[in-house]
């Protein structure tokens, strides 16, 4: 018996006319459609990400960064993968194409990053040099000096944490033996999670993860970290302040 059916909010499925949901009520009209949990909260996490200026700008980076190794030359990937090799890496690690549509992979990818980063940096540096394509020589070049900068490091380091979070309520919404009640629980859970991560303790640890590897990549260490900035009043703009308690005096131009 169907008691209920969940897809994604294209319109081909959820139509409240045409839609396969609307077809499946004429023939069972107890199983009531829901909009995909999983797939409302993978609209969140991209609606987010392109919302927040250096997360675009790191996903950017990544883009270019498979295109050049899988799809500019067929002569990238096995330098790539002998880099790994010599490295010790029994199982090479492949750098995942991203989608919007299945946001989870989003975590693959960047753990994928994270895991072989020093042999990416290794890849690009060799085909910088030693590419006989001089379009491949900028595109590796231009991509080296994004990747070593230390802002690409926190940003890496930063969404492995916070996807990490995200990605084992995903899968778990999509568990067909997962019912209302577990995933509710789940759902407070993983905002407990984010909520404990906004912590001066957490943002250290993060900070301190981003420099030890950016130390042993060899990347210089550039703190950007600036106490937030206050906007005086403009109704308060030609005011000085003489004392902290007391009269306030106006200060005239003139």
């Amino acid at each position: 018996m169907c008691v209920c059916q969940t897809y994604d909010g294209a319109s081909v499925m959820s139509g409240r006319l045409s839609g396969v949901q609307a077809q499946i009520r004429q023939l069972c009209p107890q199983a009531f459609y829901m909009h995909c949990f999983a797939h409302r909260l993978n609209l969140v996490l991209v609606d987010c990400s392109k919302n927040v200026k250096f997360v675009k700008e790191f996903f950017s980076v990544y883009q270019m960064l498979y295109q050049h190794l899988f799809l500019s030359s067929s002569a990238v990937l096995p330098v790539f993968e002998e880099v790994q090799k010599v490295a010790g890496i029994k199982k090479p690690t492949h750098i995942k194409r991203l989608s919007d549509t299945r946001w989870a992979c989003h975590f693959d990818a960047v753990s994928g990053v994270l895991r072989s980063i020093r042999e990416i940096v290794a890849t690009l540096e060799d085909r910088s040099g030693k590419d006989r394509d001089g379009r491949r020589r900028v595109e590796a070049g231009g991509l080296l000096t994004q990747i070593k900068a230390f802002k690409f490091i926190f940003v890496l380091v930063l969404l492995v944490k916070g996807l990490s979070i995200t990605k084992g309520l995903s899968d778990q919404l999509q568990d067909d033996s997962l019912d209302l009640a577990a995933a509710g629980q789940l759902v407070d859970s993983v905002l407990s999670s984010l909520c404990s991560s906004r912590s001066d303790k957490e943002w250290e640890r993060i900070w301190e993860t981003s420099v030890n590897l950016a130390e042993r990549l060899g990347i210089a260490v550039v703190d950007e970290r600036c106490k937030r900035k206050r906007n005086s009043q403009r109704q308060l703009s030609d005011m000085v302040v003489l004392e902290t308690t007391g009269r306030r005096d106006v200060v005239d131009d003139d």
